[in-house]
């Protein structure tokens, strides 16, 4: 600063809240230690302790005061919160005029003549109107049909449905529904169930030799003489009725059958010619075989399984009046022939084996069936689809042996092929 009169130095308050340095200069804070406490000390600090009065807005009252003040605070507080609930309710008050003056709604009541929510057709039909038909109500209104709603509008009953209604369906008029009728047999219908030969009356058979009425249409006295009886002047080739007595009706082709006296060669024995066999037998193959109807009919005159009655045929044309032999039924051995009679040789059927009056044709000869072969042959076809006869074999044992360059192979017969029995085989 300039040179002008010295004052007194300026007093700083420290951060820490000390006063200015004591007149010592020790530079201590505005606390003092008792030794440096002196009159004038004292008197600078009743100054300062004036000051710091002054400056915190103190009076020499304070102390006096507070207690007053304090209740005069509280009071103020008091005031303030009446103030608040006044408020509050002045706004409550407007709330409630406000909603005074909102106009009133009358609600709706039923019988008033108008629809109005929360009304419906449900609870007040007078005002809204019936409801609409809901289909599960029990009751069949427009649009429901049986169709649409069956549960309310049942259907009139229909064969087909699947239901069998007892008023207008039965087994006869509606079978689908009510499922078939019970078999009645004589009521003029053939129903499920029925046939032939367990309701002829209502399932006519078709016409058959054999069942006692002679069907002009396709039977006669010559294609069956069980049903339409002996031609007039001609003998029964079955029974050889129309002959005398100890004489036999015998076939001819495409003549007439005869009666004349049989031979004396038991069943299954050789023969050579068609009656050189007893009363009620044929020579047939070279055998003596049974005399039979292919029809059945004729009682005493089938054949005993597992022989079979075969028709008799003249080239390939049967002879008539359903004329047979009964044929297979043997137990012979188709290789060794063991169980046929001497010069008899085994041979197969579709049927079963059978003793036949063996032929002369050997190894390498045409046949045509094993007829024609000798006993110890066989006809089969070889390689190139040719019949001849071949040396029989066993195909188990190679026995008897076959020729230089020949191997005995299986042999198998039908349709489908089987093979044939006893290991028979021929050497090829």
């Amino acid at each position: 600063m300039g040179g002008g009169a010295t004052g007194p130095a300026p007093v700083f308050v420290s951060d820490g809240g000390a006063g200015p340095p004591d007149s010592a200069g020790d530079g201590g804070g505005p606390f003092t230690t008792k030794a440096d406490t002196g009159a004038g000390d004292a008197e600078q600090d009743a100054g300062v302790d004036a000051m710091g009065d002054v400056a915190l807005g103190l009076d020499a009252d304070a102390d006096t005061a507070a207690p007053a003040d304090a209740k005069a605070d509280g009071d103020v507080k008091a005031e303030t919160a009446d103030a608040k609930t006044d408020a509050a309710d002045a706004k409550a008050d407007a709330l409630d005029a406000k909603a005074d003056a909102q106009p009133e709604v009358a609600q709706p009541i039923c019988g008033d003549g108008a629809c109005q929510d929360p009304e419906g057709c449900g609870d007040c039909p007078q005002d809204c109107g019936p409801c609409g038909p809901s289909c599960g109500d029990a009751v069949c209104q427009d649009p429901e049909n049986c169709q649409s709603c069956p549960a309310d509008c049942p259907c009139a009953p229909k064969c087909g449905d699947k239901l069998c209604d007892k008023t207008a369906e039965n087994c006869q008029t509606c079978p689908a529904d009510c499922g078939n009728c019970p078999a009645v047999c004589g009521n003029a219908q053939c129903e499920a169930g029925e046939s032939c030969t367990s309701c002829p009356k209502d399932c006519p058979c078709a016409p058959k030799c054999g069942d006692k009425l002679c069907d002009k249409a396709t039977e006669d006295c010559q294609k069956c003489p069980a049903d339409c009886g002996t031609c007039p002047g001609q003998c029964n080739v079955i029974t050889s009725a129309g002959c005398l007595s100890g004489q036999q009706c015998y076939p001819l082709p495409a003549k007439p059958p005869m009666c004349a006296a049989p031979g004396s060669i038991g069943l299954g024995k050789p023969c050579g010619a068609l009656a050189d066999c007893a009363i009620g037998l044929l020579c047939i193959g070279g055998v003596c075989g049974k005399v039979c109807d292919t029809s059945g009919a004729t009682s005493g005159y089938t054949c005993t399984s597992p022989a079979v009655c075969g028709e008799l045929t003249y080239n390939g044309t049967p002879l008539g009046g359903n004329l047979g032999v009964c044929q297979g039924g043997a137990t012979c051995n188709l290789v060794t022939n063991v169980g046929c009679a001497t010069g008899l040789a085994c041979i197969t059927f579709a049927t079963g084996k059978a003793c036949v009056k063996s032929g002369a044709g050997g190894p390498g000869a045409v046949c045509q069936s094993s007829e024609d072969c000798s006993s110890t042959t066989v006809c089969v076809n070889d390689q190139t689809g040719k019949k001849t006869c071949a040396q029989k074999c066993n195909t188990a044992t190679g026995l008897p042996k076959c020729g230089a360059g020949l191997v005995c192979q299986p042999l198998s017969q039908g349709s489908p092929p089987k093979t044939a029995p006893d290991n028979l085989g021929g050497c090829l």
